[in-house]
This record gives structure tokens, C-alpha cells and sequence, in this order.
């Protein structure tokens, strides 16, 4: 069974020194959808580069990247660390050339709704580069000037939750907005349903599809009366299909080898319980 949902599209952007926040951004998108539940009317896609991006040619790396995240996402989430990032034939960094691109599209036609984060972390002298870090203040400077409104994190924590919060509101603003992208999932039944389960394995086990065979090769004969729609007729194949499983798992049957040592030294016991004889004790 499938039903009809939003797709919102959500596209990270940054330089390579900010991995972690992008897989912060993807795991709270994650989570979103998680709480939404199997009942939700929309589900969050997240999209990057490194990714959703197939090698090909283009007039440079940075025109493929363009070409294949397309303009059709639906958020836009830009995180810089202490680097800004290489230079392209026509922006700073590719990180800016994606903002740009977003911010065009979004004073035309008001999407896609853009957020901003600045990394406040405590770096070592060694690992600050004072040029790529001058122009990630300075792009600071030009977001506040376009009229951005950004978010400054200091950890994963802080960043996390910020991300949760405001992917949600941007989300209900996207749905709001106009309609997104729908696709269709499959859905997952609340309860155990016996008959659902075994459609499931008609389609993917072939033992199931033999049985399935078998069993209408015999109702055609009229010997059967029972129907193949029922939820009893559905728990007996599935219990037929689960013993198959069990009885090819199992694992054949080997003889125990012999004892090491002398086994006449080895007390025997007798046909009463209790008993031993021993070819060493005298009886008698």
C-alpha cells in the first residue's frame, strides 16, 4: 500500500572544513521525519554535493555541481567554518556562487528559504589560515547587508538543536508557500497484518511464490475450499514458509568424535542408576 506526500528538498552548502555540520544537518532532517512519524502529510530529502553529485565534465567543477543540484530545492542551508573555500570563474568561493544562486531565485520567486550558520568554535593558531578567514568575516559583513539573518553556533550540541528547530519552521513556511514536490511511499501497517506480510513475500521469496502456485494449482481442482484472501489462509503460509527457512538453516547433523585417552578406564554405568563398574575393581 502507498500513499501520496510532500517532498521538500533541503540543499547543504560549505566548504570541506565543515564536514561534522553537514552531517549534523543531515541527521536533523533525519530526526524531523522520524517524529513526524508514518502518519505525516511531508517528508524532508536532503541533498549534497559530495553525495548527489556524479563525476561528468563540465566548463568547471563548480558548473557541474550547479548543474546537477539544479534550482529546484526547497532550503537552502549555508554553513562556514574558519575557510572560506577555492575561488570560482565567478565568485569567491563555491559556497558563495551556491548563496547567490539561492538568494537570486529567492528575491524572484521567494523560494527557496535560505539559512546561514557561522562556526564560533575554539581552533588552534596552527589550523586558522588568516586570509580564508578574513573573507569569511567579510562575507559575514555582505549577508548583513543583503538583509540574512544568521546563527552563530559554538558546538555540535548547539548547532543540532538550532537545526531541528529551525528546519521545522522553514518546512511549515515551504508548505505554506505553495505546493512541493510529491512522491509516493510505501506504507508501513501499525499492526501485524498477516495478509499484507504475505504479499510482501510472494513478491521477494520464492519459496512463498511456489507455495502461492501450488496452492492455486489445487483450488482449481476443487479441492480446497478455503479462500486465499483470508488472514488464517495467510498465517498458514506464512507458518509454511518460516518452517522452510528454519529446516535450510539448520545445520546438518555430525557424529561426535571419540573420546581421547583410554575409554576402559572410564567407570561405565550400569542399567541402575547409580551403579558403576570398573574392569579395575574386583567384585567379587
Amino acid at each position: 500500500m502507498t500513499k501520496t506526500i510532500e517532498e521538500i528538498t533541503v540543499f547543504v552548502s560549505s566548504p570541506g572544513d565543515v564536514a561534522k555540520e553537514r552531517d549534523l544537518t543531515e541527521g536533523a532532517c533525519n530526526s524531523i521525519n522520524t517524529a513526524n512519524g508514518s502518519d505525516a502529510e511531508y517528508r524532508i530529502r536532503v541533498v549534497r554535493w559530495e553525495k548527489d553529485v556524479s563525476p561528468a565534465k563540465g566548463e568547471s567543477g563548480q558548473d557541474v555541481i550547479n548543474d546537477q543540484i539544479g534550482d529546484t530545492y526547497d532550503i537552502f542551508i549555508g554553513i562556514l567554518g574558519a575557510r572560506f573555500g577555492s575561488p570560482t570563474t565567478s565568485w569567491g568561493s563555491g559556497t558563495e556562487e551556491e548563496f547567490r544562486r539561492a538568494f537570486k531565485r529567492a528575491s524572484t520567486t521567494g523560494s527557496p528559504e535560505i539559512l546561514f550558520y557561522f562556526s564560533d568554535r575554539e581552533l588552534s593558531l596552527s589550523a586558522i589560515d588568516a586570509d580564508q578567514l578574513k573573507k569569511v568575516r567579510d562575507f559575514q559583513a555582505q549577508l548583513r547587508s543583503l538583509g540574512v539573518l544568521y546563527s552563530i553556533y559554538t558546538d555540535d550540541l548547539s548547532l543540532s538543536a538550532r537545526l531541528f528547530s529551525d528546519i521545522t519552521k522553514a518546512t511549515d513556511r515551504v508548505r505554506k508557500k505553495a505546493p512541493s514536490t510529491k512522491v509516493q511511499l510505501r506504507e508501513q501497517p501499525s499492526e501485524f497484518d498477516p495478509l499484507a506480510t504475505y504479499n510482501d513475500l510472494v513478491s521477494t521469496n520464492d519459496e512463498v511464490r511456489y507455495l502461492v502456485t501450488a496452492d492455486k494449482a489445487v483450488k482449481a481442482s476443487g479441492n480446497v475450499k478455503k479462500t486465499s484472501n483470508s488472514p488464517e489462509w495467510a498465517h498458514r503460509k506464512l507458518k509454511q514458509t518460516a518452517d522452510i527457512q528454519h529446516q535450510s538453516s539448520r545445520r546438518p547433523h555430525q557424529e561426535r568424535p571419540p573420546r581421547k585417552g583410554n575409554q576402559g578406564d572410564r567407570p561405565q554405568r550400569r542399567h541402575s542408576p547409580g551403579l558403576f563398574y570398573s574392569p579395575r575393581v574386583n567384585y567379587s
